[in-house]
């Protein structure tokens, strides 16, 4: 039998089309630190196999906790490539982005703040997992370090004077 894990919600959506980019990603911060346990966080992954179920032992990364943070948003993981892979997928007023452009439209940023936010191989190595391991591609997930970086980052952004775009 496979157990489940109860997620709980973040921001209620009908506040969701009234929020900043600033608000989105304090609120991102704020879910992952306060409801998200270390052993959840892998950020190699927009989830793996069995996290849009809330199985047991699943992961996701802060971009995939985002889907659980913003419940009814539009911002929801799906099944590509025959089922394998998880990606995310992003509807809004008739339009679809999968991927990397999801994240950019939900949150209202570029690609290249996205990437820094949001991106496994813009940590340094101390900053992806505990170990600083040799094998690089094995070693970002399950650490407080990881998810507490991310948090830091996410927060860092936000209180930018640059990002505070009402709506966006």
């Amino acid at each position: 039998m496979i157990a489940t894990i109860t997620i709980p919600t973040g921001a209620k959506s009908k506040l969701f089309k009234a929020m900043s980019t600033k608000e989105k990603l304090l609120a991102l911060a704020d879910f992952l630190e306060n409801q998200v346990k270390d052993h959840w966080f892998d950020l190699r992954y927009w989830a793996t196999t069995g996290f849009t179920e809330q199985e047991c032992g699943t992961t996701a990364c802060a971009a995939g906790w985002a889907t659980v943070c913003f419940p009814d948003s539009g911002l929801s993981l799906t099944h590509h490539m025959a089922g394998i892979n998880i990606t995310m997928k992003y509807v809004s007023n008739g339009r679809t982005d999968f991927g990397s452009g999801a994240v950019q439209q939900f949150f209202g940023i570029g690609d290249e703040l996205a990437s820094h936010l949001f991106y496994h191989h813009h940590y340094r190595y101390g900053q992806q997992n505990k170990s600083s391991h040799l094998f690089y591609h094995h070693h970002y997930r399950y650490g407080q370090q990881n998810k507490r970086h991310v948090v830091e980052r996410l927060r860092e952004v936000a209180n930018r004077t640059d990002i505070n775009v009402p709506g966006s």
